[in-house]
């Protein structure tokens, strides 16, 4: 029991902390059905991986669900990540990494929404293609500063050239900026268990 409680926690704590490619969508997808939608985010530049946790908003703020992994992660092609996820969910963006090209995180590049920041939080209804909205980190000194936009435009040629059955469907979609209950933190540290 303790083996697998174990497996558990380094499970959870891996999956909020790396680049893999949750809910990242082929440009073979098929249009989604209404349990799903499919969602377009423009990023920039393409060295930085995002990482969208679902949860809950309670007195203003947004609250991540601490059992549950991240929505979608991963790098952007061709400036743009497109990922299909569950209707009904709160998500919000709580983190973000520089990349290598081979994918892996640069260490001590981590970019997070916690503290006082105000991050990107939205809903997603049923069977919809919706472009989210835009992010673009540009590093000043040794901080990154992050904004927030739309360039619906831009993502509408991308996703009509580069998803065939997604051709003509993509509706703007609408997102907050708003603060989040994740507490300050300056490390990430993941805990490795070596049984002897």
């Amino acid at each position: 029991m303790t083996n697998c409680l174990l497996a558990l926690a380094i499970a959870l704590v891996v999956s909020g902390c790396s680049s893999f490619n949750f809910g990242r969508v082929g440009k073979d997808v098929a249009a989604p059905s209404t349990e799903y939608s499919i969602l377009v985010l423009g990023v920039s530049p393409s060295d930085y991986t995002l990482t969208i946790f679902p949860g809950q908003m309670k007195d203003g703020k947004f609250n991540q669900d601490q059992l549950k992994s991240a929505a979608i992660s991963g790098p952007p092609i061709d400036g743009f990540v497109v990922a299909q996820v569950p209707a009904g969910q709160t998500l919000a963006l709580l983190r973000t990494y520089r990349v290598n090209k081979d994918g892996t995180n640069i260490v001590g590049s981590l970019v997070g929404a916690w503290g006082a920041a105000s991050t990107m939080v939205f809903e997603v209804p049923q069977g919809k293609v919706l472009h989210m909205g835009d992010v673009r980190y540009q590093p000043v000194g040794k901080r990154v500063q992050v904004e927030f936009g739309k360039n619906f435009e831009a993502a509408k040629a991308y996703i009509d050239s580069q998803y065939p059955a997604l051709r003509g469907r993509l509706e703007p979609g609408t997102f907050e900026l708003v603060p989040t209950t994740v507490p300050c933190t300056t490390t990430t540290t993941v805990p490795i268990y070596i049984r002897r």
